[in-house]
């Protein structure tokens, strides 16, 4: 039987469907194909034991701060170059390591953390993919975003990961661009589906119909909590409003379905959906949103699920006339059903990966950037999606057959490849026309909404990509700031006038002159804000 390891973002303190989702189909697709004993990398172990039903290891370990994850992959090289004292013997390293080392292949699953936003988990899989590379095992990318930002040489060190993989993924055009541009696995890079995109449900009596969460049509919607770039006082009550608006104008009732939460045994269960809510954890992230959503409407018809499983959690976002959302996954669960979806953006990075998972059902003018929330042009896609759903759903499950024989050939490519076979890369996705403007009703007009969106966008997304090159500037400042404190906090609890100490005392920090100039660097920028 053939090992094959399987990372994706699992373990994590707050439940995430789409991340969980995401891992659930890559085990799916390979146990189907191959005799394999599969072992997920985890940051909870037990926790993925107890979901996946398959072994489960603790995955490599990266500090969140810029300056220490730098100084700690520095540390990782030296142990991929067998030094034993780079890394202490307890170190998550050396187990992953030992795994590679056994095993016959290594699957990096879907996501969309290859960025600097989210270092840690970037450095993870690049780590893996040098592991992957040393020991000679097939090393196959699923499904990635990547990007937008990156740090200095945090692009180009995932570019040599990413060049050692037998195939490499990417769920949206401008990830398949950027890989394009770097030369990155060159003829064994393609755009493929997300790797959750036809999950399996999880009993039959969901396949044959039957809804624990509601009796009557319903319209979900996912919502994520505030940034501080976009909670200027009126985000969720503006989407209160907005949401009730469409609860009068369809008469359907709205169901919030959270995919990002507090995880407990008791709230990942459809019987939870009666439970007593004092035994459930303190909410986290879309449950507090979708809590203040429900306290600020006023149709009393929006209602807030439990956090649900990710298998759950696709059949809900399935059986909807309409999905409405600020998150990724939700769109993937329902456009591959056939579900008219309306997308808000909040920043590039959401903008980018919507617009992809979107763009590949041919629904990419439903997606509205937020300034579109208070423009109204949020409000008046979900009004034309709704008026124009039948022809929207026809559209979607035309596109099924075509999109699941893909999805296929995709995950038959990496099997043959985790196998050792000679890798062969199969189709990219075939291009859709805009459902939006093959509307009979439309006629070819572009309705006033969209002329708004495609106005809104460049600016926005300029807008968005500044604040956020300030907030990875800001990042990595304050890092350099901790490392020098840490040198200055040594240098005074030592003789100031051992010019040797001194030396000690600062090499693992960044030297005064830098630290200056990136303070310097981020006093301006603020001030321009």
């Amino acid at each position: 039987m053939m090992h094959i390891l399987v990372l994706a973002d699992l373990g994590q303190p707050e439940y995430h469907a789409g991340d969980e989702a995401m891992a659930h189909a890559a085990v799916d697709e390979l146990t189907a194909r191959l005799d394999a004993r599969i072992t997920v990398l985890s940051r909870d172990p037990d926790q993925s034991r107890s979901f996946f039903g398959t072994d489960a290891l603790h995955t490599i370990l990266f500090p969140w701060p810029p300056r220490e994850r730098q100084e700690h992959f520095q540390r990782v090289q030296r142990a991929l170059g067998g030094d034993r004292a780079a890394l202490p013997a307890d170190d998550t390293f050396w187990a992953v390591e030992d795994a590679v080392r056994t095993a016959d292949g290594v699957l990096l699953a879907g996501g969309g953390n290859l960025n600097s936003i989210y270092g840690w988990l970037l450095y993870e899989r690049i780590t893996l993919a040098l592991l992957a590379a040393k020991y000679g095992k097939p090393l196959v990318v699923s499904g990635q975003t990547l990007g937008p930002g990156f740090l200095p040489g945090e692009r180009d060190d995932l570019a040599t990961a990413l060049g050692t993989a037998a195939l490499v993924g990417l769920r949206d055009p401008e990830s398949a661009q950027l890989v394009s541009d770097l030369a990155i696995a060159p003829g064994r890079s393609l755009l493929v589906t997300d790797d959750a995109t036809f999950l399996a449900g999880v009993a039959a009596a969901h396949n044959a119909g039957r809804q624990p969460h509601s009796h009557r049509p319903y319209i979900a919607a996912t919502v994520a909590p505030p940034t501080e770039e976009n909670d200027d006082g009126r985000y969720l009550a503006e989407l209160a409003a907005v949401l009730d608006t469409v609860a009068e104008a369809t008469g359907l009732d709205i169901l919030l379905v959270p995919h990002v939460g507090s995880l407990s045994t008791g709230s990942l269960s459809a019987d939870s959906l009666s439970a007593d809510s004092s035994s459930l954890p303190a909410p986290r992230a879309d449950q507090l949103s979708h809590q203040q959503l429900v306290e600020l409407q006023q149709s009393g018809r929006i209602r807030a699920l439990p956090l649900l499983p990710a298998r759950e959690v696709a059949v809900v976002t399935r059986g909807a006339e309409l999905v409405l959302t600020s998150r990724y996954h939700p769109a993937v669960f329902a456009l591959a059903a056939g579900v008219p979806t309306v997308a808000l953006t909040v920043d590039t990075y959401s903008d980018i990966r919507l617009l992809g998972a979107m763009g590949n059902w041919g629904m990419q003018d439903f997606v509205v950037p937020l300034p579109g929330l208070y423009t109204g042009a949020f409000s008046a896609a979900i009004d034309t999606a709704w008026q124009h759903r039948s022809s929207l759903r026809a559209g979607l499950l035309q596109a099924v057959p075509m999109r699941r024989s893909e999805a296929a050939q995709w995950w038959d490519a990496a099997a043959l490849a985790l196998s050792g076979g000679n890798p062969v890369t199969p189709p990219s996705l075939q291009a859709l026309p805009s459902l939006a403007e093959a509307l009979p009703a439309l006629a070819g007009a572009v309705p006033p909404w969209q002329n708004d969106v495609r106005s809104l966008r460049p600016w926005f997304r300029a807008l968005s990509s500044t604040a956020q090159a300030r907030w990875l500037d800001f990042d990595q400042a304050q890092s350099d700031r901790t490392l020098l404190e840490r040198g200055l906090a040594k240098l005074r609890a030592a003789d100031s006038q051992d010019s040797s100490l001194l030396r000690q005392a600062l090499r693992g920090a960044l030297p005064v002159r830098a630290a200056a100039k990136a303070g310097r660097t981020l006093r301006k920028g603020l001030n321009r804000d």
